[in-house]
């Protein structure tokens, strides 16, 4: 489950990143638009949501945390894509 989720994440926010640094092109056809500037935006925007995610639990009563972070970590820090330990923002590895 958390691998087709995941995948589907992953995919949107690469569409999201594409088309955000077309964006960006057509708003300045004059600067070089590169693929690497949209992995860049990739990038940020799955750092972003790993850490939203991580830290979203630290805001949940104890009895429903330990389910909630056991969710996240299968979602984001069994690929080591993230590092996650309670009580502090996530490291990643990408």
């Amino acid at each position: 489950m958390a691998d087709s989720e995941r995948f589907k994440i992953i995919a949107s926010l690469a569409v999201w990143a594409i088309w955000k640094a077309r964006n960006e092109w057509t708003i300045n056809p004059e600067e070089q638009i590169s693929a690497n500037r949209a992995k860049s935006i990739l990038k940020e925007s799955l750092k972003d949501i790993i850490k939203k995610s991580w830290l979203s639990t630290n805001l949940e009563r104890e009895s429903k945390r330990t389910k909630s972070e056991l969710k996240v970590r299968a979602l984001w820090g069994s690929n080591s894509l993230a590092v996650l330990e309670r009580g502090k923002p996530p490291t990643y590895s990408f």
